[in-house]
């Protein structure tokens, strides 16, 4: 459907310009003919000079309402605007002092303002520019920027300049270049330097594009990123080349090539799926996983298992191997890691190994002191061999 103007005072163009006196665009005549049609004969007969005037490049306009709307006759949006300046050859109209609404069934979902902005009768596209505010009513999102941008073929909203979102129930600040917002859906689409950002808890995370589903609070990542938890990350940090961040439980999904590093215990974990909960402090694993002690050089890894920071402690299943600076090897079914005691128990299967002196042990149960670079093997069938 075209664009519709209703003006409300009609200006007569600046004195001087050239009188090419073409036929005005269809919906303006009809607009202007109609003000003709109810006013008294002296006005009657201004607005007849006004439209003969009018038949120039440009008409101006104060207090008008422009809108679009679909197939159906619904509106899509209405912007009010102080004052309009409309160009007949290139069918645009330029705008001031901007106000405005787009709507979804009838009931409106998002209000905006701008300082000025551009409607263009033949594409329907419409332009706000300077200190945009929109907000979003169903799910009370607010933004910011410098340009917003109405593409009504893809039916989305493009934000550009300096885009700032915020949501009434989340302490988190997302920013980035570029923001396509799905209107129908409400799902929010950033490009461009994008930084997700929260000072309580203090958290940072920082990616190249993001899909935010406003409503489940959901930030969806197909490209890489990283999340600093803590001031200055101070409380662990994370990479990964894709995932999920949950802003509400404060929880992110990692997957492919991942790095978390933390500080207290100070350990570097690595796999291609972990689940980090920070507002339990707990890391979790259901595919295979390597944990790192910086400090206490030991190394292992396992099919699954669990990383609890409060108790510093490490849970480890299947296929569980763990490496010792001496070169020791330690195989099992399940490991007990007890970081701050700088303990480890392993259960089921244990075999350790010292390549050094080509001795293996193999028993029910482990237990290694990491202090004292010891381990004691227990069970009913405690074998040792060693190849001389």
């Amino acid at each position: 459907m075209p664009v519709t103007l209703k003006p409300k005072t009609v200006s007569t163009p600046a004195a001087g310009a050239a009188r090419r006196c073409p036929r005005l665009a269809p919906a303006l005549l009809g607009v202007l003919l109609g003000l003709a049609a109810c006013g008294p004969g002296n006005r009657d007969a201004n607005l007849t000079e006004e439209l003969n005037q009018a038949q120039e490049e440009r008409l101006a306009f104060n207090k008008i309402t422009l809108s679009e709307a679909d197939e159906r006759g619904s509106r899509i949006w209405e912007i009010r605007a102080n004052r309009a300046i409309y160009s007949r050859d290139r069918k645009v109209a330029a705008i001031q002092g901007v106000t405005g609404s787009f709507f979804k069934d009838g009931e409106t979902v998002l209000t905006t303002r701008a300082t000025r902005g551009q409607a263009n009768q033949e594409t329907q596209e419409l332009r706000l520019e300077g200190a945009v505010q929109a907000q979003s009513l169903n799910d009370q999102v607010s933004l910011q920027a410098e340009r917003l941008e109405w593409q009504p073929e893809q039916k989305r909203l493009l934000a550009t300049g300096n885009v700032v979102l915020n949501k009434a129930d989340l302490p988190y600040t997302i920013r980035g270049n570029q923001l396509t917002v799905l209107v129908q859906n409400e799902r929010y689409l950033l490009e461009g330097n994008v930084v997700v950002t929260s000072d309580n808890p203090p958290t940072q995370l920082r990616t190249e594009s993001l899909d935010w589903d406003s409503k489940a609070g959901v930030l969806r990542l197909d490209k890489p990123f990283t999340v600093a938890r803590g001031p200055n990350g101070q409380d662990g940090t994370a990479r990964a080349d894709s995932g999920q961040f949950n802003l509400k439980a404060q929880t992110a999904v990692l997957q492919d090539n991942i790095q978390i590093s933390l500080a207290d215990p100070p350990l570097q974990l690595s796999g291609n799926y972990l689940v980090w909960a920070m507002r339990q402090k707990l890391v979790e694993s259901s595919t295979p996983f390597t944990v790192r002690h910086r400090t206490q050089n030991l190394t292992i890894s396992a099919g699954r298992g669990t990383v609890d920071l409060s108790a510093m402690l490490v849970n480890f299943s299947g296929s569980v191997q763990a490496l010792a600076a001496n070169g020791g090897q330690l195989n099992a079914q399940q490991l007990v890691w007890q970081v701050r005691d700088k303990l480890a128990t392993a259960t089921g299967n244990v075999v350790y190994q010292q390549p050094q002196n080509s001795a293996r042990v193999t028993g029910d149960r482990a237990v290694a002191k990491l202090d004292d670079q010891t381990i004691q093997v227990s069970g009913n069938n405690v074998v040792t061999r060693i190849v001389p």
